[in-house]
């Protein structure tokens, strides 16, 4: 029997080819193409992607095993193409399943749709440099998935580059040239640009004045070649200059059009300026339109968004910041997946609500509705149809900067520039306080605080928007072009999805030492105005629903809270949100009712971190050493049942706490990291190990929203071992599991008072000003001399600061630093219920830094007041004192710390003082007497050893031998248990929260 002929890999390339061209209905795709290297004719690319206004793509492919693949892939990097004269950047290496090589070509199409491909991608970063994702390893997918792939790597990174370095260097030009101008004969015209902005003059207001422009003008010039009537620069010129009439004039005629909050906040800058001084400042930046346009730049919408963030105002109260193109895209495709919606549907895509209501540049929103429009052209649609429907009714958009509506507006407008469209939904938010109309049609001044004036209603004043109508889809005219009602219903919103401020709206801390409100000190509010907004928000909302105690929203969580609310009022049942929040989101007690909110009215929660030990690299955003998460979560369409205690963790786990090694460096890698979460998911394996190809990205775990230890987390052991030790059993790894008498340090007693009920360390004689936290603590606390024992002559000796260097927190006794004094005025009285209620010779480290401080806890000589660092708990048992403090400083009891504790700051671990008795400790009640006796010598051996950081456990001898003389002498554990506490030893003292890059970490280099 004569054997069938192989299919040649030209065939498929062909095949291959006509499947991804139907995947994009902008894309031009050929297989086997000559004359697409300008330098090599001859050799043809085996498919290459075309794509208007983005890199092209070249795909090498070979059947398995495939091993020259890769070198192929490799030699086309860095080779210029014939059509564009760009140097290939992004090259696709496809290993093709072997059985497609017996398929007949008539069949070969449908076998292709069917196929499992295998890919990588190889990216050029500079001259013979080069990158590999996965690092090792291959994506597995279809042809929808490579298209998604090929897609996510058409933004070039060095046209990117590029496009940003003239846009800076034009404005900053620009810049300068306007405030020599101007300044300071005219400083009225600079002032009024500012007051345009909601900022105050300056060098960095005049340059974002310009960025705004800049952006218009490159609006303009792109969009005057596919409007009919709009002018291109040319016909505005006299001369070399544009004149200030004419382009004002045509940006009048484009408002008509619509692009509002594009042109209309650029026409409010430009309108104080000077003809003389707006024909050399607006000359240089029409230069740099041309040249942004003449690169393609109006299709990179990330440029826009990344420099506008760097040069936002009043970052120190608003806590706002620029959400990273990866993470935006990460965080969208989460939670578009989500989305129950048919993709080739486009009337029910047209009916979709999409909101981010503290907008900032349009980073999120733009994202969402690239992963919206990506699944619709898969399914078979051209988005470019979707879009007039997407700007006036589906993306919703609200800020209270007027340049962050302006960019957001740009982005979303910038996915089709030549598409016309009627209305946008993007609104400028009233903030402070504000001329408004009421209900009679009357002018009142209210203390308006932008977007959460609409947890409490659907509807709320927009300084502008589109100005003709409402976001919950009915046509509502504006009173006047200044001033607009937005309306977005209730329940109305599929997908809400904002990275919210975080300022806090109580608490005071260094800059905003001496704000009265510091979450509300934007845009130079008066202290009248903070005092105002924050009485609005505090009566914001429906009062039974303030009454029920379930809002989110508290002052020490700051604004993200609020923000929480807001979604939850505007997401429909069954919506999505899917939100960028602190990470103290996971385990901070301020946070508790936003947890709470989302175990009561969610499901299907995520909760993505990053376990990094870089200061900026645990956080989505830039520009911030915040650590943040990723939450995304859909809302029930009924009420939860009563939460169940006993329910068994993983059946009743309504969590998925992800954690990545790396924040994603590329939207190409945030959609794999996406992609691999999802299949964790919906596959086999629930939880585990996060890997695309044979890259590690990071683990996912199941829990309960109140496992917030789960968060930043790199090592799915210490969960397991933590959450065990939280119910009674000792879980290690390679070992059977065993049971260990541990409790609540709550059920033992109660955690001291909190340094603000205790006393200050006085900055000055005078007194302490009401309204701060200690005006009515009874003590000064003073120094006490570091050498002698001078504490014993105190009549309230104090345990307040941390002091590491000084060596005296090596040991597990630790002597008082400090007294207090009776502040004048306050009565002795007063003092010493402070004295009763506080003092204990067991004090718990309240902000552990784990990589320089020893101890997770202590003993003192005597009793005496524990403060700021070191507050006391007060056992119901005198005798349980010391078994509690062994407990705390041994491997496990770090563990159990570290676990309950906020891993905000690198390397440490910090409680409030109301957590304290959330940690889990051994339970002193099921200790014997003859028990108590021998942590009583353990201790006595123990009192002076001195031990290193606790990051350092796996090389601590002195703490070994105390994991040793706890766990096998006193608990009487089998020896077999050694072996693998080693072990978890090593896991957490790899972990970088752990360790913060200090390199005492293991194989650190110290």
């Amino acid at each position: 029997m004569a054997r069938r002929a192989r299919t040649r890999e030209a065939t498929v390339n062909d095949r291959l080819a006509v499947a991804l061209d139907a995947r994009h209905p902008r894309w031009a795709v050929e297989a086997e193409s000559t004359r697409v290297i300008a330098d090599d004719a001859a050799r043809a690319p085996d498919i290459v992607v075309r794509m208007p206004g983005r890199l092209s793509v070249i795909v090498e492919t070979e059947y398995e095993p495939a091993s020259g693949v890769e070198t192929d892939a490799l030699s086309r990097l860095g080779a210029t193409l014939a059509e564009t004269l760009e140097p290939v950047e992004q090259v696709v290496a496809v290993r093709l399943p072997a059985h497609l090589s017996q398929v007949r070509q008539a069949g070969l199409s449908a076998a292709l749709e069917q196929a499992d491909l295998e890919y990588c991608v190889l990216a050029a970063t500079g001259s013979d440099r080069w990158t590999r994702f996965p690092s090792t390893g291959w994506i597995g997918g279809g042809v929808d998935a490579l298209a998604g792939l090929i897609e996510s790597i058409s933004v070039s990174e060095r046209r990117l580059a590029q496009a940003i370095g003239i846009l800076e260097d034009g404005v900053a030009s620009a810049a300068a040239v306007l405030r020599e101008r101007l300044a300071p004969e005219r400083q009225a015209v600079l002032d009024a640009m500012g007051e345009a902005l909601h900022q105050a003059d300056g060098e960095q207001t005049s340059r974002m004045a310009m960025a705004i422009v800049a952006n218009a003008l490159t609006f303009h010039c792109a969009i005057s070649s596919t409007h009919p009537g709009i002018e291109p620069f040319e016909e505005l010129r006299s001369g070399a200059d544009l004149l200030p009439g004419a382009l004002l004039g045509e940006w009048r005629a484009i408002l008509e059009i619509n692009y509002w909050p594009i042109f209309e906040i650029a026409r409010r800058v430009l309108a104080p300026v000077p003809a003389d001084v707006f024909a050399s400042v607006v000359g240089r930046l029409a230069v740099v339109a041309e040249r942004l346009v003449g690169i393609g730049v109006t299709t990179i919408q990330e440029m826009t968004g990344q420099l506008f963030g760097r040069l936002i105002a009043d970052r120190k109260f608003l806590a706002t910041f620029y959400t990273r193109p990866p993470s935006a895209h990460l965080l969208a495709e989460l939670a578009v997946a989500r989305l129950g919606v048919d993709f080739s549907d486009a009337a029910a895509l047209e009916e979709l609500k999409v909101a981010d209501l503290a907008c900032g540049t349009g980073a999120l929103l733009s994202a969402a509705y690239g992963r919206i429009a990506a699944r619709a052209r898969r399914a078979g649609l051209d988005d470019a149809g979707l879009h007039p429907a997407f700007m006036g009714r589906v993306l919703v958009g609200a800020d209270i900067m007027p340049a962050a509506v302006h960019v957001t507006a740009s982005m979303l407008s910038a996915v089709h520039p030549a598409v016309p469209f009627g209305d946008t939904n993007v609104h400028l938010m009233p903030y402070g306080r504000s001329q408004v109309a009421d209900v009679a049609g009357e002018g009142a001044a209210v203390a308006a605080i932008g977007s959460l004036e609409l947890i409490e209603d659907v509807e709320a004043a927009s300084l502008f928007g589109t100005g003709r109508s409402a976001v919950s889809g009915l046509d509502a005219a504006a009173a006047s072009s200044d001033e607009h009602m937005f309306v977005l219903d209730h329940g109305s919103a599929d997908l809400v999805i904002m990275n919210p401020p975080f300022a806090r709206t109580v608490g005071q801390e260094g800059e905003r030492v001496g704000v009265p409100r510091p979450a509300f000190a934007g845009f130079g509010t008066t202290d009248a105005e903070q005092e105002a907004m924050s009485a609005r928000l505090a009566g914001i909302g429906s009062p039974t629903y303030r009454r029920s105690r379930r809002a989110a929203g508290r002052g020490h969580a700051g604004l993200a809270s609020n923000f929480v609310d807001l979604a939850h009022a505007k997401v429909k049942p069954g919506g999505v949100v899917a939100l960028v929040l602190p990470a103290t989101f996971v385990v901070s007690s301020a946070w508790s009712r936003a947890r709470r909110l989302l175990e009561e009215h969610y499901e299907d929660v995520v909760v993505v971190s990053i376990a990094a030990h870089g200061s900026t690299d645990r956080a989505f955003s830039d520009d911030t050493a915040i650590a943040e998460v990723l939450v995304v979560a859909n809302r029930r369409r009924s009420q939860a049942p009563e939460h169940d205690s006993q329910t068994s963790r993983g059946e009743g786990a309504s969590v998925r706490w992800v954690g990545l090694a790396d924040r994603p460096a590329t939207v190409a890698h945030s959609i794999e990291v996406a992609s691999a979460v999802l299949g964790h998911i919906g596959g086999e394996r629930p939880q585990g190990e996060l890997r695309v190809g044979g890259e590690r990205l990071g683990v996912i775990g199941i829990g309960r929203p109140e496992d917030g230890g789960f968060g930043q987390l790199s090592e799915l052991q210490l969960a397991a071992t933590a959450l065990a030790l939280l119910d009674g059993r000792l879980d290690l790894p390679r070992h059977r599991s065993l049971k260990v008498p541990v409790a609540r340090l709550g059920d033992l007693g109660a955690a001291g008072a909190g340094n603000a009920a205790i006393g200050v360390k006085p900055k000055s004689a005078g007194p302490i000003e009401r309204g701060t936290g200690a005006y009515a603590a009874p003590f000064w606390i003073r120094d006490l001399e570091p050498a002698g024992e001078s504490w014993r002559a105190s009549s309230f000796p104090v345990l307040w600061a941390h002091n590491a260097r000084s060596g005296r927190e090596s040991h597990l006794m630790v002597a008082p630093d400090s007294y207090g004094e009776v502040r004048p005025g306050q009565e002795d009285e007063q003092a010493r219920r402070v004295w009763e209620l506080t003092a204990s010779r067991t004090h718990v480290n309240l902000e552990f830094q784990l990589n320089s401080q020893r101890l997770g806890a202590c003993m003192t000589p005597v009793d005496c007041i524990g403060g700021r660092a070191w507050p006391s708990f007060l056992a119901e048992a005198g005798a349980w004192q010391v078994p509690i403090v062994l407990w705390l400083n041994t491997t496990l009891g770090l563990v159990g710390r570290w676990w309950v504790g906020s891993r905000q700051q690198q390397g440490r671990s910090i409680l409030s003082v109301g957590r304290i008795v959330e940690i889990p400790v051994l339970d002193c009640r099921a200790l014997s007497g003859d028990m108590l006796s021998e942590a009583s010598e353990i201790f006595a051996r123990f009192r002076l050893r001195a031990f290193l950081p606790a990051n350092e456990a796996y090389r601590d001898e002195a703490r070994q031998d105390l994991d040793r003389a706890v766990l096998r002498d006193l608990l009487g554990l089998p020896e077999s248990i050694l072996g693998p506490l080693e072990t978890l030893r090593q896991q957490w003292c790899r972990e970088p929260t752990v360790h913060g890059g200090k390199p005492t970490r293991p194989g650190g280099g110290s």
